[in-house]
């Protein structure tokens, strides 16, 4: 118990340092013990196309910590889904969390989006809301390096 508590701890607080960084748009919080590799650089390419897919200038996106863990590492968070999306709100400081529970795969693909159509108030319609991660995603797979274990 005493080691998930400190788990936590670290996660939240390596959370709030990174999430100060605003020129960064996306950090990264990797748990010891998650399976795979998944790269900051991959997640904020990820990102800034999602945002010039939709027009959105890079200068605007909001702050994104993700964070790649373990089954038991998300248990220890209350995250029990395999992807889950939170928004933090406090002031100037406000960032959102994504979750990658497990190897990580595309799914941060559809995670980025969603807090895309949620923070600027997007509506779009499913079709053109799957043209539109199916295209970021097949660039994400073409480009997956050897280093990630794909």
């Amino acid at each position: 118990m005493k080691t998930a508590l400190r788990t936590i701890a670290l996660l939240f607080l390596t959370a709030t340092l990174c999430a100060g960084q605003s020129d960064r748009k996306v950090a990264l919080v990797n748990s010891p013990d998650a399976p795979g590799i998944i790269t900051v650089d991959r997640l904020k390419q990820c990102f800034v196309e999602l945002a010039r897919q939709w027009d959105i200038p890079e200068k605007d996106l909001p702050n994104i910590v993700v964070f790649h863990v373990s089954k038991k590492t998300a248990e220890t968070a209350f995250v029990t889904q395999e992807t889950a999306v939170r928004r933090n709100m406090g002031g100037s400081d406000a960032y959102y969390e994504v979750w990658l529970v497990g190897k990580p795969d595309l799914k941060y693909v559809l995670a980025f989006q969603n807090v895309i159509e949620y923070h600027f108030t997007m509506h779009p319609s499913d079709q053109k809301r799957n043209e539109v991660v199916d295209r970021v995603a097949r660039m994400e797979y073409a480009t997956v390096s050897v280093q990630e274990g794909k």
